[in-house]
């Protein structure tokens, strides 16, 4: 074959190296909308995500052993983390499910990253959106039984728990035990 063709897999015939190189020009060129493309890398997040807590809950313990690996580096990924934190609620709902998953499935994966998990949860309940807020309490108490107690001593020391809880306690018509 001439190296200026390229064999198909998806097509019997071979395809130019200029048709080929128009044909991604196009699809580079073609103008989207700020807006749609922001909707476009959200959802891919999301389903990203989504799928990751799929991938948790119906691997076996074996095959994620074998994979550790591979998931332990993502995640200690900085922008795996960062996600806890998008402007995106879905992105966030879909974060913390992960994070559920991982106390559920395969804590191990969480043992180096206990201190970031707390962080991200008890940094989260004060989330405001009807849409996190479930899952992020979720989140909490799976974070709570699975993190090694140690680090909530220095967490407490802090006091950055206590500021979370003790704020929702102060919201204006509650009082301890009764709704006015």
């Amino acid at each position: 074959m001439p190296p200026y063709q390229i064999q198909s897999p998806w097509h019997p015939g071979t395809w130019d190296l200029c048709t080929l190189l128009i044909c991604i020009h196009l699809i580079l060129l073609r103008v989207v909308a700020p807006e749609e493309m922001e909707a476009k890398y959200q959802r891919i997040v999301v389903s990203s995500l989504q799928g990751y807590v799929l991938y948790l809950h119906k691997l076996p313990a074996e095959q994620l052993q074998a994979a550790h690996e591979a998931n332990k580096k993502l995640i200690a990924s900085k922008k795996f983390w960062h996600l806890s934190k998008h402007t995106s609620a879905l992105i966030r709902n879909a974060w913390f499910s992960v994070l559920i998953a991982l106390c559920q499935k395969a804590p191990d994966l969480l043992a180096d990253e206990g201190a970031r998990a707390a962080l991200a949860v008890f940094g989260s309940l004060d989330e405001t959106d009807p849409t996190v807020l479930p899952t992020v309490w979720e989140a909490s108490l799976h974070v709570i039984t699975t993190v090694q107690v140690s680090f909530f001593n220095v967490f407490f020391s802090h006091n950055r728990l206590a500021h979370h809880v003790f704020r929702h306690r102060a919201c204006p018509g509650f009082e301890v035990g009764v709704l006015r």
